[in-house]
């Protein structure tokens, strides 16, 4: 039982990395060029990028939202059957 506890911990950590990786990666690259046009063009605005950052996650969750969490229900039901199953 430990080792299976183990195994659904480790997939549901894989998971959330998975579901949580690709947004993260495009806001950090958006935010340093955004970092970078505000300092070359000496703006001092700091709502701008936070709402440009904000619509990429929407956008990205938006497009890639259903194939990004595939891997996050099938380990939910996969949860839920265990549970049901010892229970």
């Amino acid at each position: 039982m430990n080792e299976h506890l183990i195994g659904f911990v480790y997939r549901g950590l894989n998971a959330t990395l998975y579901l949580c990786g690709p947004p993260l990666v495009l806001v950090v690259v958006l935010g340093l060029l955004l970092s970078i046009l505000q300092a070359a063009m000496h703006l001092q605005d700091q709502i701008t990028p936070q709402i440009i950052k904000a619509s990429l996650i929407a956008l990205v969750i938006y497009v890639f939202g259903r194939p990004l969490s595939e891997p996050l229900l099938e380990l939910t039901n996969e949860g839920f059957s265990f549970a049901a199953f010892r229970f």
